[in-house]
């Protein structure tokens, strides 16, 4: 997601909306939130692009939130590599052991 929004949680529409679109579907994205004040900026978007996006169109961070929160995937491929999503905190380091130098 890329963009901003106002005080009041108005999304403000964004510019280089068509490359960033197409980095997106390059790069393996299957879903993306589009500022509703750039709709008619799809219209320049190639049609191959088109099919490969499922476009969310925002007016309100309410809007963004509902749509980006909820119900996450477990998991996503990402270049070959296995990404999951943990909810589980980072371990806490282990203490020195005896003899071991502090850093």
């Amino acid at each position: 997601m890329t963009g901003d929004q106002t005080l009041r949680g108005m999304v403000l529409p964004i510019g280089g909306l068509k490359e960033t679109l197409t980095a997106a579907a390059r790069d393996g994205a299957t879903s993306v939130l589009v500022p509703e004040r750039n709709k008619n900026d799809l219209i320049d978007l190639p049609e191959e692009v088109q099919k490969l996006l499922d476009i969310k169109l925002v007016e309100t961070i309410d809007d963004v939130l509902a749509l980006a929160l909820l119900d996450p995937p477990p998991e996503r491929r990402s270049g070959g590599i296995r990404v999951v999503t943990s909810t589980a905190p980072p371990a806490p380091p282990a203490p020195p052991t005896p003899g071991q130098a502090r850093r």
